[in-house]
C-alpha cells in the first residue's frame, strides 16, 4: 500500500507542524458528559484543581469545562418545574443518549410515461 504513494510523502505531518498535535487527546463531548452525569445519580466529584475557592458560607466556586457546564445546565433545565423548558430539555437528553426516534416517510408519486411508437 505504501508503494502507491511513490515519491509523494506526507509533508504536512505532525513532525513538520508540531503545533497541530493535540496533547490533551480528543475533547470531551456533551453526550459523554450527559451520560456520566446521569449515571452518577446526582453525586458529583470535582477534582481539586477545578475548585477556585471555598466561600465563608460553605459554598464553592468551580472552574468547569464548557462541555460539563452545558451538560449540567441541560440536566438542571430537565429537573426544573418550568413545564415546556423541562420537556424540551428531557427530549434533548433522550435524543443525545438514545438517538432520535425513526420517522418513516412514505412518498408516492405518479409518473406518466408516453411512448411515441
Amino acid at each position: 500500500m505504501i508503494e502507491n504513494f511513490r515519491d509523494k510523502k506526507n509533508t504536512n505531518g505532525f513532525d513538520k507542524n508540531p503545533q497541530n498535535i493535540n496533547t490533551n487527546g480528543r475533547p470531551a463531548s456533551i453526550r459523554n458528559e450527559l451520560k456520566e452525569l446521569i449515571e452518577r445519580d446526582g453525586e458529583i466529584t470535582i477534582p481539586a484543581f477545578q475548585v477556585r475557592r471555598i466561600n465563608e458560607d460553605g459554598s464553592v466556586v468551580l472552574n468547569l469545562p464548557t462541555q460539563e457546564q452545558l451538560a449540567m445546565k441541560l440536566i438542571d433545565w430537565a429537573v426544573s418545574k418550568k413545564g415546556n423548558d423541562s420537556l424540551k430539555a428531557i427530549q434533548m437528553i433522550m435524543e443525545q443518549i438514545d438517538g432520535r426516534p425513526e420517522q418513516k416517510i412514505e412518498l408516492q408519486k405518479e409518473i406518466e410515461i408516453t411512448l411515441d411508437i
